[in-house]
C-alpha cells in the first residue's frame, strides 16, 4: 500500500523529475530503486540542493548520487521499498520502458490540484 503523502509543489517537482529522468525497479533480491539519471556538468547541483532534500523531506529517504567512471553522468537512487511503492501504486509509475507509456497521473491535472 502506498504512503500517505500531501500533494504539494515539491511533489509535483520530483514526480516530473522522475518522468524525464527516471527509473524504477526492484531487483531478484528485493531491493527497491528509484534512480534519476543526469549529466553531471549541469545537474549535480539540483539533485544535492532540490531534489535531494526534497526527497528527504517528504519521504524521509536519502538520495545517494553518484558519479559514473569516465563519463559526465550521474546517478541519483533511493533504495526504498515506501518511495518505490509511493511511485508505482500512487503514481501508476512501473518499471516498463516509460518512453510512449508514461502518462501525467490524471489528479496532478485537476484544476484545483
Amino acid at each position: 500500500m502506498a504512503p500517505e503523502i500531501k500533494l504539494s509543489e515539491e511533489l509535483c517537482e520530483i514526480t516530473g523529475a522522475f518522468m524525464g529522468d527516471g527509473c524504477i525497479h526492484k531487483t531478484k533480491d528485493n531491493h527497491y530503486i528509484i534512480q534519476y539519471s543526469g549529466d553531471s556538468r549541469y545537474d549535480i547541483d539540483y539533485y544535492k540542493k532540490r531534489i535531494g532534500p526534497t526527497i528527504e523531506n517528504i519521504f524521509g529517504s536519502k538520495l545517494k548520487i553518484k558519479k559514473v567512471k569516465n563519463k559526465n553522468a550521474i546517478r541519483a537512487e533511493i533504495y526504498s521499498k515506501r518511495v518505490f511503492l509511493f511511485f508505482k501504486e500512487f503514481l501508476g509509475l512501473h518499471s516498463t520502458r516509460k518512453t510512449t507509456t508514461i502518462k501525467i497521473p490524471s489528479f496532478l491535472l485537476e484544476p484545483k490540484n
